[in-house]
């Protein structure tokens, strides 16, 4: 909440900081005592709530001049009377009128940020499935176009069948490769590609990158609760405002 304070009958903006007494930030604040007013001095407040985005309400305006507490003097009366002093007046007690609870904004628009990607990588491997005699289907030709650049198979063997050839040149790229060197396909996976072989061949071979945009998630506060913590403060300013109407006949 921001309160503003000018001596020549002008309710300034909220954005003049020349003119801005006191911001408070404590939403629980009711009163405010301005220590540093004159008495006799006409002041003119500008009382503004502010939400957390910065939005600022209708101002409240109120002009009010402090005035010096009225001392009771006792009449030193002359000459014969009754002697006796007269009762001071009573000071008459204000009466604190209603405050007139400003005009709420509108309800904000909030137009939703554009919401940017963070792009990604996801690379599959070459080889995912194992690979045996009687295979045949894609990666087992990516195996032989393989085999075949290390020199383990002959040129022109890249037919996508995993036939005899195609496992003799496996054989020999395990045994190369330190991963087995012997024994059966059943027992030791020797010309086979199982779990070992299959890691060896896609430490080598290079996979399929693929490039992924993943959304990135922007919290908005909604309308609803802007406007509910607006209408909070601007209950604050209204009582604020009770209070220094209070303060005139003090």
């Amino acid at each position: 909440m921001a309160i503003h304070r000018t001596e020549n009958g002008t309710f300034p903006a909220v954005t003049d900081t020349n003119t801005r007494l006191i911001t408070l930030s404590d939403k629980t604040t009711r009163t405010y005592r301005d220590t540093t007013a004159k008495d006799g001095t006409t002041y003119s407040y500008t009382l503004y709530a502010i939400d957390d985005e910065g939005t600022a309400s209708d101002p409240a305006m109120i002009t009010f001049t402090p005035k010096a507490p009225t001392s009771s003097g006792g009449g030193g009366g002359g000459g014969g009377g009754g002697g006796g002093k007269p009762k001071p007046k009573p000071t008459p007690v204000p009466t604190p009128t209603t405050p007139t609870t400003p005009t709420l904004p509108s309800t904000p628009v909030i137009t939703p940020p554009v919401t940017p990607s963070t792009p990604s990588t996801v690379t599959t491997p070459a080889f995912t499935t194992p690979l045996f005699l009687g295979s045949q289907n894609a990666e087992v030709l990516k195996l032989q176009t393989f085999l075949i650049s290390q020199g383990f198979l002959a040129s022109d063997s890249a037919t996508g069948l995993y036939g005899p050839a195609t496992e003799a040149a496996v054989k020999r790229y395990q045994c190369a490769r330190s991963i087995v060197c012997g024994g059966t396909g059943a027992d030791t996976g020797y010309g086979l590609v199982g779990n070992a072989t299959r890691a060896q061949l896609n430490l080598e071979v290079k996979g399929t990158t693929t490039t992924v945009s993943t959304p990135t998630t922007t919290t908005t506060l909604i309308p609803e609760a802007r406007q509910a913590l607006i209408q909070s403060l601007l209950q604050q300013v209204a009582i604020l405002m009770a209070r220094l109407q209070a303060m005139r006949g003090s």
